[in-house]
């Protein structure tokens, strides 16, 4: 939800409003409440060192309430934090206080771009191109590692219009929102898109002055359970023009939820959905061998399709990249290709590599295994070997996804 926008509730928002009288109260509400996830959009163009502030004391006003906010940063916001040690530590202590921290990205179509997209052809020569949604995740990336995010990266973000075509290499989970009161109640769904998969949670938008759509949410929530997951999202300049109608919030969700036992994070809450592309395990030992289930787990969209499980022990960075104008825009593999990578490709009927090729099944999904025979070299102990997932469309050979890889340590 990039830009601010007049109040408006959709006729659906509506019909909920009405139903509002049958709405449980704080006292009766039993105690399945719904998964919540509080966000905060932080527009890259509302950065300034006065809104750096009032973001800093709303994530401290839910600390104290046992809320847990997902703060999506912008761009400027990103580089004001590694620009800044002093900000690096203000946000790792959000991460310890067991907040999150991924991105917002505003695409071309939104007023205030961000200046990234990978419609290169169309935009490279405009004044505002700043490079595309890999140099995008690359910025993000180093204000991750600055401030102790796991793996020191991003992994969550709301892109507005770019969730439909540009989602960024490596990026596994998405919030998908819109202003409909409606859309504040969602459950995980998955999806293809630019050829990576991503689980995604819904939300609404709460602008400031709106006292209507607040006493409507606080009825949504009260009526729905878990697993229903519940969040809205505002921007720091709306908590800045009117934070007492943000801190009524907070105080709402204090009452129902004391000790913020359904307050989660949005990695917290799709972790557990699991990535399209998994192992069984992610260490083997050499002495004794073993084996790794893998599992492909994409969607009926790619039925069908033809996979191959692709294997290198050659780290992940930079990675390859494959396609180009013939066949697709570029598409990121999370391996760099080695001997390894053509003895898996070469040995893909033999038993130690079980349906690594295939087609995917109704569902888009596909099992392999792979198993050492026995134990190891001792020579490759310490080392890792990655996996990744490659699936093509039959006729046309474009590819239709690439998974993030799954690396299994060989120790001793």
């Amino acid at each position: 939800m990039g830009m601010r926008f007049p109040t408006l509730l959709s006729l659906a928002g509506g019909a909920i409003l009405m139903a509002l009288v049958a709405a449980p109260s704080l006292a009766a509400q039993s105690a399945a409440l719904p998964r919540t996830i509080q966000l905060v959009h932080c527009d890259q163009q509302e950065y300034s060192s006065a809104n750096w502030g009032y973001l800093v004391d709303f994530v401290s006003e839910a600390t104290a309430r046992n809320v847990k906010v997902s703060v999506e940063f912008g761009t400027r916001w990103a580089e004001a934090v590694i620009a800044d040690p002093l900000k690096q530590i203000v946000v790792a202590s959000w991460l310890s206080d067991g907040h999150a921290v991924g991105v917002h990205h505003h695409d071309v179509s939104h007023p205030y771009w961000d200046g990234y997209t990978d419609r290169i052809s169309a935009w490279s020569g405009n004044p505002s191109f700043r490079g595309t949604m890999t140099d995008f995740k690359d910025l993000m990336d180093r204000m991750a590692a600055r401030v102790g995010n796991p793996d020191g990266a991003v992994h969550f973000g709301g892109l507005d219009g770019s969730i439909t075509y540009e989602q960024p290499y490596d990026m596994p989970w998405g919030t998908d929102g819109c202003l409909a009161v409606g859309c504040a109640v969602s459950r995980p769904t998955f999806r293809v898109v630019n050829k990576y998969g991503v689980w995604f949670l819904g939300h609404t938008y709460l602008g400031a002055f709106d006292s209507a759509k607040l006493v409507s949410l606080k009825g949504i929530y009260l009526s729905a359970s878990d697993p229903d997951v519940f969040g809205f999202t505002f921007h720091v300049q709306d908590y800045a023009d009117d934070s007492s109608q943000y801190l009524d919030w907070l105080d709402f969700l204090s009452r129902a939820d004391p000790t913020g036992a359904s307050s989660y994070t949005v990695p917290e809450i799709l972790e557990l959905e699991g990535l399209p592309f998994e192992g069984s395990t992610s260490s083997l030992s050499v002495t004794a061998g073993g084996v790794v289930d893998f599992q492909i787990r994409t969607d009926a969209s790619l039925a069908g399709h033809a996979y191959q499980i692709l294997m290198s022990g050659s780290g992940s960075a930079p990675g390859e990249l494959l396609g180009g104008p013939a066949y697709d825009d570029m598409v990121r593999v999370g391996l760099n290709f080695d001997a390894l990578t053509i003895w898996g490709q070469s040995w893909v009927s033999a038993p130690y590599l079980t349906g690594f090729t295939g087609t995917l099944n109704a569902s888009g999904g596909a099992t392999a295994t792979f198993d050492t025979g026995g134990p190891l070299p001792v020579t490759v102990a310490s080392s890792q070997i990655l996996f990744v997932a490659l699936v093509r469309d039959p006729v046309t050979y474009e590819i239709t996804f690439s998974s993030m890889a799954w690396p299994v340590d060989l120790v001793p």
